[in-house]
């Protein structure tokens, strides 16, 4: 697994599209994205090792769309 670095404030989201996408059959790409000051990663597993906080936000998505994510200042471990 690889390490998303404790610190920095990590939004980590379901990428809906690529779910819709396999179930018409289609292979889909890793549909979690973990956004961060060092950028994005997409990957298919997460780890957060400490505290988190889900939210939702229909009013105010974040620049991807996503209107529910988990915030992190911890360790994310991700495949």
């Amino acid at each position: 697994m690889k390490i998303a670095r404790a610190g920095i404030l990590k939004r980590i989201h379901i990428n809906g599209a690529l779910l819709r996408e396999k179930r018409t059959g289609r292979k889909a790409a890793r549909p979690v994205a973990i956004h961060s000051v060092d950028g994005t990663v997409h990957c298919s597993e997460v780890v957060i090792c400490g505290p988190s906080r889900l939210v939702f936000r229909p009013d105010r998505p974040l620049p991807s769309g996503a209107k529910v994510w988990v915030e992190t200042r911890h360790e994310v471990r991700y495949a």
